[in-house]
């Protein structure tokens, strides 16, 4: 009985979607919903530019086709860091340790910040945590990652 329902439901849902895809002319989307606040397209709108197609990277770790990379195992060019002291409310070139593909905080350095701005991002990082964690608070290795100063 439950399974008779189920399959009558199913073909009814199906019947109506096939009823309003054919209905809009074989197209997927509509033109007969809300314009979307401070843009031209409509809710669903099938003319709406897509976002590109985007390529993986061509070996295990490499950067897929959009990537920004920050930081290529050899410099921190795409990084800086706030002036203390008399350079306070500066940019300053980062001053963290760069060696054989890795990168390690410079006591008394602070914070690494990107030069590029980001609003919605999907973040690929790797790190390590010592091998032996000695010590409290900042001496017990990494101290996390702030997303958009958070």
């Amino acid at each position: 009985m439950l399974s008779r329902t189920l399959r009558n439901a199913a073909q009814l849902t199906l019947g109506v979607t096939v009823a309003l895809v054919a209905q809009q002319g074989g197209d997927l989307g509509y033109r007969d919903t809300p314009i979307i606040p401070n843009q031209k397209w409509h809710v669903h709108d099938a003319d709406r530019p897509h976002p590109p197609v985007v390529t993986a990277g061509s070996a295990p770790g490499a950067p897929s086709s959009d990537a920004t990379v920050l930081f290529d195992g050899k410099d921190l060019k795409q990084w800086y860091q706030r002036g203390r002291g008399a350079d306070a409310g500066k940019q300053m070139d980062a001053r963290w340790k760069v060696e054989n593909g890795y990168f390690e905080v410079a006591p008394g350095t602070g914070d690494l910040i990107t030069r590029d701005h980001f609003g919605d991002a999907q973040l690929h990082i790797e790190w390590a945590s010592p091998a032996e964690v000695r010590g409290t608070s900042q001496n017990r290795g990494n101290s996390g990652i702030y997303m958009m100063s958070r």
